[in-house]
């Protein structure tokens, strides 16, 4: 039986709406290192994005190797497996890759090109368990079923008294739930859950912040979601998993909340003309220490002052002010006559239309037609580049 410590996207260094998030980082990295103290896990992994950035700060990076140090200190058995996510640099994460074997960490940054160099991913921990610890890779250069196709090979060749095994993965899963997802950094190239692979009893994954099992997985595929929220939009819970292994059998795992520094508040909850989503923040208490966002529901345009009038309202408060979500009207009015397209729709579809669907979403009212025409021209130029 194998103990794990599932964990990921910790976005280290964050700057939030120009807040730096250092301290809330720190709260984080203490909570997990009494976690570890209390739970004794026999291996935690760490499923990308350990930075938020590339190039994060020096105080980010200080804080992963005090944090981590601390959380080695709180388990002296616990192996660690640490993979880049899309979010990281894979060279700058290894460049201390040789000093922390020293602690039972292995860190794996550049991924496998080929599947002849998957063997170096797969570590066998004897009496615990095997782990395939593959860090971020587009899709788009490799073929994901290929790599882990090897990955399967590589464990039979090392498992054959039938150790647990777990797999690590930082992707998209089709079929997935992005609520509140960011996906301006690496994108979202989905891939299907058969293309993971077949040996594991558990999939680690990372990249995705919301907190769920894979569809079709039996349970063994699980994002464990961002342990702090990194935008208003993500409204679920927030934590690691404690995840109990036997091979061959389903996983046991029970979520362990993680409680933020700052949590993000929108107010009001519902969006209400601006007037009313003022009066509901100079309501909040003023000891409350979070960060705000205005939900406001307009007609047309937002007052040229509402910026203003908003952090004039919160400036004696302890609350972070942020910005103001829009709603149009229309937008609402119009939701529920909304077709709902899928991928296939799509591609059938004039890109035309397709602009002009989602600007009706957006914006709430129809493209104005010199957009139209001048959209029309391009998509007929790129069909027919001869006339």
């Amino acid at each position: 039986m194998l103990k794990l410590l599932h964990t990921s996207d910790w976005h280290l260094g964050q700057t939030f709406c120009n807040y730096d998030r250092i301290e809330e980082n720190r709260h984080f990295m203490r909570q997990l290192a009494d976690i570890v103290k209390a739970e004794q896990p026999d291996a935690m992994v760490v499923a990308g994005d350990i930075f938020n950035v590339s190039t994060p700060s020096a105080s980010a990076l200080r804080l992963f190797t005090d944090g981590l140090l601390e959380i080695c200190r709180q388990a002296p058995q616990m192996d660690v497996f640490v993979t880049a996510g899309n979010h990281d640099s894979a060279n700058r994460l290894e460049a201390d890759r040789e000093l922390w074997l020293s602690h039972r960490v292995r860190v794996l940054g550049v991924a496998p090109s080929t599947p002849e160099s998957v063997a170096n991913y797969v570590h066998r921990v004897e009496g615990k368990g095997v782990f395939a610890a593959i860090p971020f890779f587009s899709p788009r250069f490799v073929d994901v079923q290929t790599i882990f196709d090897a990955v399967d090979d590589a464990v039979r060749m090392v498992n054959p008294d039938g150790l647990p095994v777990v797999y690590m993965a930082h992707a998209a899963v089709s079929g997935s739930d992005t609520t509140g997802h960011d996906d301006s950094i690496g994108g979202m190239d989905m891939e299907p859950l058969p293309h993971f692979g077949k040996e594991y009893d558990y999939l680690a994954l990372g990249h995705i912040h919301c907190p769920q099992n894979i569809k079709g997985s039996d349970g063994r595929a699980r994002y464990c979601g961002t342990p702090v929220a990194v935008s208003f939009d993500e409204t679920y819970p927030h934590g690691v998993d404690i995840v109990t292994l036997t091979h061959g059998q389903a996983p046991e795992v029970r979520p362990v909340r993680i409680e933020p520094r700052l949590p993000m508040l929108t107010i009001p909850r519902s969006p209400k003309p601006f007037d009313d989503a003022l009066a509901e923040l100079s309501a909040l208490p003023g000891e409350t220490e979070a960060y705000v966002r205005l939900n406001v529901l307009v007609d047309d345009y937002l007052p040229s002052d509402a910026q203003l009038r908003a952090i004039e309202v919160v400036k004696e408060k302890a609350c972070r002010f942020c910005n103001v979500k829009l709603t149009h009207r229309e937008r609402i009015a119009d939701t529920a006559s909304t077709p709902t397209l899928h991928l296939m729709e799509l591609k059938e579809m004039d890109p035309v239309e397709v602009a002009r669907i989602r600007w009706r979403e957006e914006k709430g009212k129809e493209m104005d037609a010199e957009i139209v025409k001048l959209l029309q021209g391009v998509v007929d130029e790129v069909r027919n580049p001869d006339k």
